[in-house]
């Protein structure tokens, strides 16, 4: 068996742990490494992103032109996201 040392944030060794014969034996499947780490980073990510819609956006009160005979799409307002 082997020991391992567990330390505290500054360093100092607080106690020691036993671990068996199967973990040190154990060989990582890189793909699922590299799952674990993308997970971690996205869990750590603050998530306050935000982009404003149409009723939050300033303008476009009205129609930017009219709805038939112009060989454009229809529009409703210039702010519209299409």
């Amino acid at each position: 068996m082997a020991t391992l040392e567990i330390k505290d944030s500054k360093g100092k060794a607080v106690g020691k742990h036993e671990l068996s014969e199967k973990f040190l034996s154990f060989e990582p499947s890189n793909a699922l490494l590299h799952k674990a780490v993308v997970t971690e980073e996205a869990n750590s990510r603050q998530g306050t992103q935000s982009a404003k819609t149409r009723s939050e956006t300033r303008g476009g009160g009205r129609k930017p032109y009219k709805q038939k005979k112009t060989g454009n799409a229809r529009q409703g307002t210039i702010r519209a996201p299409h």
